[in-house]
C-alpha cells in the first residue's frame, strides 16, 4: 500500500541502543497555542475505545473468468488516493474468502484480479466491516492488461528506461544489481520520456521537440514540435508520462495530453492543488490501477482528472516536504514507485505510495534526467513456477520457496504506525501523548493458500523529555502452541525473562506476549527535545500458517510497563491487562476500570500513521484540531485526525519525525 503484497508470517522488531539522560537545557521555549483548548474538556462517549483501525472481511466471487486469479486490494481514502493494502491467490474458481486491516476512515476497496494475462478490477463501497466483490462480464479491464510487446521468455525482469541532459539513452536492469545497458545517443539533449510498451516506443523531447525511440532499431524519429497552450513545454518538459496511447506532459500549473504519433495537442489542462513553493523539479509516472502521481519538491502528490477531463486537481500525500530535487518518476510492475534525483551521480529512491515515506535503494554511476520503464505481466513469464506453489514467479515474491508467496505491509511498506501513551498510569498525564511512541510497522508474510507463515516487524521507539523508563509488549490474539519462535527482544534490564521460545515467561499459554523491549532509555538516543532509537527488527515464526482473520492489527493488545515495574501496565482504552498486571491501580488513581478516566479519557491511542507528537505539555486537542471532534462524535467524524489533510494539525505546536 503500497504499495503492499500478499501475507507473511514473521515479526521483525529494529532498535539501537544507548543512554538517556533528561537534557532540559536542550528543550525548546513552549510553544504557545492557538486554540485554549485542553482534553479535560472533551467528552468521550461512555463506550468509545478510540479505534482508527478495523477489521475488514472480504468475500472475491468469479462469475466471469472463473479461473484461478492472483488478487490485489487497494483502499480508497477520502481524497480518492489508491493504496496497495495486500495480494492473495484465489482459489480454482476465482473466488476468495479474505481478511484485511484498513483505516477506519476508509470508504471505498479497489479490487483487481489477474487473469489469462489481463488485470481487471472491482470498486465496492465499505459501509460496514464486511463487503463482497464479483467479477463479471461487467467488471473494467485495467492498465496492467496484456503485453504484445513479442516478450516471450519464461523469465522476465522489469527495466528502467532512462536519458539525460547528455543526450545519452539507457537501460537500467534493476533488478539484476543495476547494471546498465547503453542505447544510442539521442538526437539533442532529453530530460523526459514515456514508454509505450505495447509498440516498444520510447518517446523523448528535445527543447520542445517530440522524437520516438524504437528499441529493436535503435533509431530515432522526429514527431513534432509542440504546440500547446503552455509556452514553457516549447522550451522542454521536464515531466512526461505515457498512458493508453497518450503523452501526458506537464510544468508547474499546466498539462498537456499529447497524441504521440504526430505531435496532435488533444488537451490543455490547468493543475490546481500544488502551492507555487512545492512545485519544483519532479515528475509524472501512472501506476498499474490508472492513478496519476507527481513526486516533485512538495512530496508525493496524487493528480486527479475531473469529469470531463478538462482539468486536473492534487492530492498531497506526503506529510514533508522532499529533500531531493527529482527527474524522474516510474512504477515497477509491483506498483512500487521509484525516483531518480538531480546530479552527476543520481540516486535511485523507491518512495511508498501510502505515506510518502521513501528510503535510498541505489546510488548509480550515471546521470539521470528521467525514467520509465518496461512492466513484466503474467504473460512475460509463460506461467513459469519454480517453488510449485500455484503462483507464478512474477507475482511470487518468493519464487524459489514453496512456504512463501506474498509480502503484505502494515500500514505500508515504508511507513509507520504510532502506538502512543502517557506513562503516568494511574494518574492523569498532561494529554500531549509523547511520552512514549513505539512506530511499527508489520510484514505479514503469507503462503499460496493466503495463510501468515511469520510476522516480520519493525518498530522504533521515540520520545518527548520523559523521566520514566518504560518497556514495551504485545499480548497476541493467538495460543503460544502456534508460535514456534521469537528473536529479536530487547532485555536490557531484567524486568521480566523469556521462555526457550523467546516469549515472556511466566504469562498464560492462551494468551501469549511478545516483549520488543524492557527499557526504552537503553535505546532512543540523542540529546533534543525528542529522542529516537535505531529500528528494531523482530521475527515471529508460526508451527503452522495462521489465517489473516487471526492475525489482525486491530486485534493485538500492546502496552508499556512503567518505571521498571513490570506491573503497571498501560493498554489501550478498552483494553485488557495481561496476568501480570497489578490490579490494585485499577483503584489508586484516575482509573474508571477500562484504561479510560471518567470522563472517557485514555492514556493510549494507537494511528496507523507514524504520528508527530505535541511539544511537551501541549495538549493533543491544541496540536490536532480535529481530535476532539473525533471524540466527541465516537469516532465517526474525523476519523483522518491524525493525517496532513489540510485543518487537521497546529504544524508549529508538533515535533515533524522524519
Amino acid at each position: 500500500m503500497r504499495i503492499s503484497n500478499l501475507y507473511v508470517l514473521t515479526l521483525v522488531f529494529i532498535f539501537g541502543a544507548c543512554t538517556v539522560v533528561k537534557d532540559d537545557s536542550n528543550t525548546n521555549p513552549t510553544p504557545v497555542p492557538t486554540t485554549n483548548s485542553t482534553f479535560e474538556d472533551v467528552k468521550a462517549p461512555a463506550s468509545f475505545d478510540y479505534a482508527t483501525v478495523k477489521e475488514l472481511s472480504v468475500k472475491v466471487q468469479s462469475k466471469f473468468n472463473p479461473i484461478q486469479s492472483v488478487l490485489t486490494f487497494y483502499i480508497v481514502d477520502n481524497n480518492g488516493e489508491y493504496f496497495q493494502i495486500g495480494r492473495a491467490l484465489s482459489d480454482l474458481t476465482g473466488n476468495l474468502e479474505h481478511t484485511l486491516t484498513v483505516p477506519s476512515f476508509v470508504e471505498r476497496l479497489y479490487v483487481t484480479k489477474i487473469a489469462k494475462g489481463v488485470e481487471w478490477y472491482e470498486i465496492t463501497p465499505l459501509s460496514n466491516d464486511q463487503t463482497t466483490i464479483t467479477f463479471d462480464r461487467l467488471s473494467q479491464k485495467s492498465f496492467a492488461g496484456t503485453s504484445s510487446n513479442a516478450r516471450t521468455s519464461t523469465a522476465c525482469e522489469d527495466i528502467f528506461f532512462a536519458v539525460n541532459g547528455n543526450g545519452e539513452s539507457f537501460a537500467i536492469n534493476f533488478e539484476s544489481g543495476y547494471t546498465v545497458t547503453d542505447y544510442g545517443d539521442l538526437v539533442g539533449k532529453s530530460f523526459a520520456n514515456g514508454y509505450d510498451q505495447e509498440n516498444d516506443i520510447i518517446y523523448y523531447d528535445n527543447t520542445g521537440d517530440l522524437y520516438s525511440y524504437v528499441r529493436s532499431t535503435g533509431t530515432s524519429t522526429f514527431v513534432a514540435s509542440l504546440n500547446t497552450a503552455s509556452s514553457n513545454f516549447h522550451n522542454g518538459y521536464p515531466r512526461m508520462a505515457y498512458e493508453k496511447g497518450r503523452l501526458f506532459i506537464a510544468d508547474n500549473q499546466h498539462m498537456a495530453v499529447v497524441d504521440p504519433t504526430d505531435g496532435t495537442v488533444l488537451k490543455n489542462l490547468v493543475i490546481s492543488g500544488i502551492p507555487t513553493d512545492k512545485h519544483g523539479a519532479g515528475d509524472l509516472a501512472f501506476s498499474s490501477t490508472g492513478a496519476l502521481y507527481q513526486a516533485c519538491r512538495g512530496g508525493l502528490y496524487q493528480l486527479t482528472f475531473n469529469s470531463d477531463s478538462t482539468a486536473v486537481s492534487a492530492s498531497r500525500i506526503s506529510a514533508d516536504d522532499f529533500p531531493y530535487s527529482i527527474t524522474g518518476v516510474t512504477f515497477d510492475r509491483f506498483d512500487n514507485l521509484y525516483l531518480s534525483t538531480n546530479s552527476s551521480n543520481s540516486v535511485i529512491i523507491q518512495m511508498d505510495i501510502n505515506d510518502g515515506s521513501y528510503s535510498i535503494v541505489q546510488n548509480l554511476s550515471r546521470k539521470v534526467n528521467d525514467l520509465c520503464t518496461f512492466r513484466c505481466s503474467e504473460d512475460d513469464f509463460g506461467g513459469a513456477d519454480a517453488d510449485g506453489d500455484g503462483v507464478v514467479d512474477g507475482f511470487d515474491e518468493y519464487p524459489n520457496d514453496p512456504e512463501r508467496a506474498f509480502n503484505n505491509y502494515n500500514p505500508g511498506k515504508n511507513g509507520f504506525g504510532t502506538y502512543a501513551f502517557e506513562d503516568l498510569y494511574p494518574e492523569k498525564g498532561d494529554y500531549d501523548f509523547n511520552d512514549i511512541m513505539v512506530h511499527y510497522r508489520h510484514n505479514y508474510v503469507s503462503n499460496a493458500g493466503n495463510k501468515v507463515v511469520e510476522v516480520l516487524s519493525t518498530y522504533e521507539v521515540s520520545t518527548v523529555e520523559s523521566s520514566l523508563p518504560s518497556g514495551f509488549g504485545i499480548e497476541l490474539p493467538i495460543h503460544s502452541d502456534s508460535v514456534s519462535s521469537v528473536s529479536g527482544s530487547n532485555i536490557l534490564s531484567g524486568v521480566t525473562s523469556l521462555n526457550d521460545k523467546g516469549l515472556e515467561s511466566g504469562i498464560d499459554d492462551a494468551k501469549p506476549c511478545v516483549i520488543i523491549f524492557d527499557n526504552h532509555f537503553g535505546l532512543v538516543q540523542g540529546v533534543g527535545a525528542i529522542r529516537t532509537s535505531d529500528e528494531l527488527d523482530m521475527t515471529i515464526s508460526f508451527t503452522n500458517p495462521i489465517p489473516f482473520g487471526d492475525l489482525p492489527v486491530a486485534n493485538f493488545n500492546p502496552f508499556i510497563f512503567v518505571n521498571q515495574d513490570r506491573s503497571r501496565e498501560v493498554h489501550m482504552a478498552n483494553g485488557t491487562p495481561t496476568q501480570k498486571f497489578n490490579s490494585s491501580l485499577r483503584t489508586s488513581g484516575a482509573d474508571a476500570g477500562n484504561y479510560k478516566t471518567s470522563a472517557g479519557h485514555p492514556w493510549a491511542l494507537h494511528m496507523p500513521h507514524k504520528f508527530h507528537p505535541p511539544h511537551e505539555n501541549i495538549d493533543i486537542t491544541n496540536a490536532y484540531l480535529n481530535f476532539r471532534t473525533f471524540v466527541e462524535s465516537g469516532g465517526t467524524s474525523n476519523a483522518d485526525w491524525y493525517t496532513d489533510d489540510a485543518g487537521n494539525r497546529e504544524s508549529g505546536l508538533i515535533h515533524l519525525q522524519d
